[in-house]
């Protein structure tokens, strides 16, 4: 378990923990006009006119697989633990993004 938590608090290669990228993603309630890239009205194209900033993704991306690795990981260390929490259960998040 040791191993577990100082896995979660370790830096990555861009030097940012776990721990703030899903603190910062928790403590965001609203996009900003800032977060988005506007395609504008494409009548071609009516499902994407909005979509997030590469940077703001990749981040839901990191924090969404990082800690579903890490919740398998304290699961397999429970003997007999056969269900776990799952962060994105209907694997919809990150294509809906």
């Amino acid at each position: 378990m040791a191993d577990l938590r100082l896995n979660y608090n370790s830096s990555t290669d861009q030097t940012i923990f776990l721990f703030e990228q899903a603190t910062f993603l928790s403590g965001k309630v609203q996009l900003k006009k800032s977060d988005l890239i506007d395609y504008g009205l494409d009548l071609d194209n009516v499902s994407l006119q909005f979509t997030l900033k590469l940077e703001l993704f990749a981040r839901i991306t990191y924090v969404a697989i990082n800690l579903q690795e890490l919740l398998n990981e304290a699961a397999d260390l429970v003997p007999g633990r056969i269900s776990y929490y799952l962060v994105d259960p209907e694997e919809a998040l990150l294509p809906a993004l």
